[in-house]
């Protein structure tokens, strides 16, 4: 019994560690992740197209907002040009 209980404990936190630690070399799918949330923000998708789960949905999330900050600023100065 206690066996069992800690093969499940062990798997709980292999679950948790890979949902919310990423390794250094996730740090390019990352850099991706915001480019791609980024672009997502420019090109007017909704903000419920995001395809990832965990830390790196956040860094997309990241992306998204910076995209939306700098669309909204751009119609902004559209605006005001004409």
């Amino acid at each position: 019994m206690i066996i069992i209980m800690s093969i499940v404990v062990v798997m709980a936190l292999g679950v948790l560690l890979r949902e919310f630690v990423t390794l250094p070399q996730d740090s390019t799918s990352l850099d991706v992740a915001y480019q791609q949330g980024f672009d997502a923000a420019m090109s007017q998708q909704s903000c419920f197209s995001n395809p990832y789960r965990g830390v790196v949905a956040d860094v997309w999330a990241d992306g998204f907002v910076a995209g939306k900050e700098v669309s909204t600023q751009r119609l902004e100065q559209e605006v005001i040009c004409k």
